[in-house]
């Protein structure tokens, strides 16, 4: 979906709606990325992420998921922690969480990106924590 302010030859704020093809002969898969996903230490009352954003034109959308269950599986954290955010500017690459986030107190984050296939890459499950 695109949007058009009337009478501008701009197109502004679009992106692509998700594609749910009948047969799956034409999901396209997702590429394979690496998000070097890294979280702060040595804030107080926030915790910023930075990756690498996902550079291809499939992109759809960004979720961050949050847990305080010390854990390295991406699937324990999803099941047993929250999404935070689902952020649909592919050039973002970074992310404050103040959301009760605490002081010293230790939180595990991971990135699920989408294409518009609804195919999902996950980034590797990153540690950060606050200043008391």
């Amino acid at each position: 979906i695109k949007v058009q302010i009337e009478n501008s030859d701009n197109i502004e704020n679009y992106r692509y709606s998700l594609i749910a093809p009948a047969v799956s002969e034409m999901i396209n898969p997702i590429s394979d990325h690496t998000f070097n996903l890294n979280a702060s230490d040595d804030l107080e009352d926030a915790i910023i992420l930075e990756w690498t954003p996902y550079p291809n034109d499939d992109f759809y959308t960004y979720e961050i998921w949050r847990s305080d269950i010390a854990t390295v599986s991406t699937e324990t954290l999803e099941n047993n922690g929250e999404k935070l955010v689902e952020i649909t500017n592919r050039n973002l690459n970074y992310f404050e969480d103040r959301l009760s986030i605490g002081s010293g107190k230790k939180w595990y984050y991971f990135i699920k990106t989408y294409n518009n296939y609804g195919e999902n890459i996950e980034s590797e499950v990153t540690e950060g924590d606050t200043r008391l």
